[in-house]
């Protein structure tokens, strides 16, 4: 079944015959089976690759603490984390164009315009480029002008060298997050989830080492930029081999980056709202509490979190498939991911809930090593939110891969910023916990409100992909 209308783009897609030799998207003995079990097995080799990804996040985040508190100072381990906390506010800067680019790719690629596929991952790159450039510059300079070490409690010895080299490792991550969209767009998403998670073994082999080894912020924060950067140039000789015609020519147009501009911009707002809120509460924390009682903070918060991967995983591994099934109009398959992603997400939560109840403390106080202090009832709101999140974040991709998220993205994204704005006096009235419980109440908000959208736009999707 073939559908002529791309719903992303609102447009009618005029079916592309082309000169040249197509490329082959999947394998001769795949053409035996059919759509169902085709489908069937691709996301369960992207979830199987995005399970192993959320193995080694939880390896990454659950080993490297332990290390750096046998060799550095909970201040020193706070400061660190007060500094990966501040580039990750350049994530905002590449407004989630990587993403809906993908999106665009899967339909151009369905109706067989690679012309058009190029253009878009080629316009989209030089806008990436443009952009991380510009936010390197911005934080540079903001770190010339401020004494940010004073401003946000931490000891200025090689605090501004690592923040500049954690900055070049954010805006370096936007090159993956493109090359993986084009990946999906030939359904090739599980090898480009492989590559980036052996990016990130990497990255946490050699940072253990360089702890071993004596090394200090500035020397970590290099290792991760580092190993981030070659795994770059690895992944797109990869992505060469995979998709040749990619690279036949580098079409560029700013009408093609301008069509991107408004779904872009939803998908930058869920972005921006989750690295207002991350972020925005480790540096409120660290304006009114001491480095260790940071580090105790984020060490709390990355175990409450534990759901979330969840949540990240069946998106990643659902975007793809939604945005097929959206390209060749196929309804029923939209209601059958939905609903069972919806389940699945729920039954998670409450159990993460429970078990994190029961255990949490037990395992916080091993994994720390039982040099940070445990807040109980910081924990348990933070659990529950945790829960909330991954609930919201695999629901909401049915909006955002038919660029129906517009509305949402702009409420998520509002309602983060006064989260955040009334979340600094909350901080500085009643202290740490009433923070916490506000943030808790601020993303139960936002899950009911995804869920609510979630409906309506598939009842949306189904009037529309039936005519």
């Amino acid at each position: 079944m073939t559908c002529l209308r791309d719903v992303t783009l609102g447009n009618e897609v005029r079916p592309h015959v082309s000169t040249q030799t197509a490329p082959v998207v999947a394998s001769a003995s795949a053409s035996s089976l059919s759509a169902a079990t085709r489908t069937q097995r691709r996301i369960a080799r992207t979830f199987s690759a995005n399970t192993l990804g959320v193995l080694v996040q939880f390896a990454e985040r659950f080993l490297l603490l332990p290390a750096m508190l046998m060799v550095w100072e909970q201040e020193v381990v706070g400061t660190w984390y007060v500094i990966r906390s501040v580039p990750m506010f350049l994530s905002i800067c590449e407004m989630g164009f990587a993403s809906i680019t993908g999106n665009h790719m899967t339909t151009a690629v369905v109706h067989e315009d690679w012309p058009r596929a190029r253009e878009l991952f080629w316009s989209t790159s030089r806008l990436i480029n443009w952009i991380s450039l510009a936010g390197l510059t911005a934080l540079l300079l903001a770190t010339m002008s401020l004494s940010l070490p004073e401003i946000l409690n931490c000891p200025p010895q090689g605090f501004k060298a690592a923040l500049l080299f954690s900055a070049i490792y954010t805006v370096s991550i936007f090159q993956t997050q493109l090359m993986y969209a084009a990946c999906r767009s030939i359904e090739r998403q599980a090898g480009a989830v492989l590559a980036i998670n052996l990016i990130k073994v990497c990255e946490l082999l050699f940072a253990l080492l360089s702890l071993w080894g004596g090394l200090g912020l500035v020397g970590v924060a290099v290792v991760f930029t580092s190993i981030r950067l070659g795994g770059i140039i690895l992944m797109q000789l990869w992505l060469r081999r995979r998709a040749a015609w990619l690279f036949e020519s580098r079409e560029r147009s700013w009408r093609t980056v301008h069509e991107l501009l408004v779904p872009s911009f939803g998908v930058a707002g869920i972005s921006i709202a989750q690295s207002i809120q991350l972020q925005g509460f480790t540096l409120i924390l660290s304006l009114i509490s001491s480095p260790t009682t940071v580090a105790a903070y984020v060490a709390l918060r990355t175990l409450a979190r534990l759901p979330i991967q969840l949540g990240t995983t069946l998106s990643r591994t659902i975007w793809p498939e939604l945005s097929q099934a959206i390209a060749k109009c196929d309804i029923a398959k939209l209601r059958v991911i939905q609903t069972r992603v919806f389940w699945i997400s729920s039954l998670a939560a409450v159990a993460s809930v429970v078990l994190l109840g029961v255990f949490g403390e037990w395992f916080y106080s091993a994994w720390t090593l039982g040099k940070l202090p445990y807040y109980q009832m910081a924990f348990l709101l933070m659990t529950i939110s945790g829960s909330a999140i991954s609930l919201s974040l695999s629901t909401v991709t049915l909006q955002m891969a038919s660029s129906q998220h517009l509305r949402i993205a702009a409420t998520w994204t509002v309602l983060m910023i006064v989260s955040v704005l009334l979340g600094i006096l909350i901080a500085f009235s009643l202290g740490d916990l009433a923070l916490t419980a506000w943030f808790t109440i601020i993303d139960v908000v936002i899950m009911l409100l995804v869920l609510t959208s979630a409906r309506a736009t598939l009842h949306l999707l189904g009037q529309t992909l039936s005519k």
